[in-house]
Protein backbone atom coordinates (compact mmCIF):
# COMPACT_ATOMS: atom_id res chain seq x y z
CA UNK A 1 0.00 0.00 0.00
CA UNK A 2 2.81 2.40 0.85
CA UNK A 3 4.31 2.04 -2.64
CA UNK A 4 0.97 2.98 -4.24
CA UNK A 5 0.62 6.01 -1.97
CA UNK A 6 4.23 6.96 -2.75
CA UNK A 7 3.47 6.89 -6.49
CA UNK A 8 0.28 8.92 -6.03
CA UNK A 9 2.13 11.43 -3.87
CA UNK A 10 4.87 11.84 -6.50
CA UNK A 11 2.16 12.67 -9.06
CA UNK A 12 0.56 15.25 -6.69
CA UNK A 13 -2.63 13.18 -6.40
CA UNK A 14 -2.49 12.76 -2.62
CA UNK A 15 -0.69 14.22 0.36
CA UNK A 16 0.24 12.52 3.62
CA UNK A 17 -0.44 14.28 6.91
CA UNK A 18 0.06 13.37 10.53
CA UNK A 19 -3.14 12.06 12.16
CA UNK A 20 -5.34 14.72 13.73
CA UNK A 21 -6.40 12.64 16.70
CA UNK A 22 -3.48 10.22 16.89
CA UNK A 23 -0.15 11.65 15.80
CA UNK A 24 1.20 8.13 15.28
CA UNK A 25 -1.17 7.72 12.34
CA UNK A 26 -0.65 9.04 8.84
CA UNK A 27 -3.68 10.28 6.93
CA UNK A 28 -3.71 10.26 3.14
CA UNK A 29 -5.68 13.17 1.68
CA UNK A 30 -6.89 13.27 -1.90
CA UNK A 31 -5.83 16.46 -3.68
CA UNK A 32 -7.87 18.20 -6.37
CA UNK A 33 -5.95 16.50 -9.21
CA UNK A 34 -6.44 13.14 -7.47
CA UNK A 35 -10.19 13.69 -7.26
CA UNK A 36 -10.23 14.61 -10.94
CA UNK A 37 -8.45 11.36 -11.81
CA UNK A 38 -10.77 9.28 -9.62
CA UNK A 39 -13.77 10.84 -11.38
CA UNK A 40 -12.27 10.12 -14.81
CA UNK A 41 -11.54 6.51 -13.89
CA UNK A 42 -15.02 5.96 -12.44
CA UNK A 43 -16.65 7.40 -15.56
CA UNK A 44 -14.43 5.33 -17.84
CA UNK A 45 -15.38 2.08 -16.09
CA UNK A 46 -19.16 2.63 -15.95
CA UNK A 47 -19.77 0.64 -19.18
CA UNK A 48 -17.82 -2.32 -17.75
CA UNK A 49 -19.80 -2.21 -14.51
CA UNK A 50 -23.08 -2.09 -16.44
CA UNK A 51 -21.96 -5.08 -18.53
CA UNK A 52 -21.06 -7.07 -15.42
CA UNK A 53 -24.32 -6.11 -13.76
CA UNK A 54 -26.30 -7.19 -16.82
CA UNK A 55 -24.65 -10.60 -16.70
CA UNK A 56 -25.03 -10.98 -12.93
CA UNK A 57 -21.29 -11.42 -12.46
CA UNK A 58 -21.23 -9.05 -9.55
CA UNK A 59 -23.96 -9.74 -7.05
CA UNK A 60 -25.14 -6.63 -5.35
CA UNK A 61 -23.53 -4.10 -7.70
CA UNK A 62 -26.75 -2.07 -7.67
CA UNK A 63 -26.71 -1.75 -3.91
CA UNK A 64 -22.99 -0.91 -4.01
CA UNK A 65 -23.61 1.84 -6.55
CA UNK A 66 -26.45 3.19 -4.41
CA UNK A 67 -24.21 3.27 -1.34
CA UNK A 68 -21.42 5.00 -3.26
CA UNK A 69 -23.85 7.67 -4.43
CA UNK A 70 -24.75 8.34 -0.78
CA UNK A 71 -21.10 9.17 0.04
CA UNK A 72 -20.70 12.70 1.24
CA UNK A 73 -18.08 14.28 -0.99
CA UNK A 74 -17.81 17.11 1.53
CA UNK A 75 -15.93 14.68 3.79
CA UNK A 76 -13.12 14.26 1.28
CA UNK A 77 -10.14 16.41 2.29
CA UNK A 78 -8.68 18.65 -0.39
CA UNK A 79 -5.71 20.94 -0.29
CA UNK A 80 -2.00 20.87 -0.03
Amino acid sequence: MAVLVDRCEQQSLVVRRQGREDRRQIEVHLLEEGMSRVTQIAEAHQPELRHLQAHHWLAGISSLNAELKKCDIANIHYGS
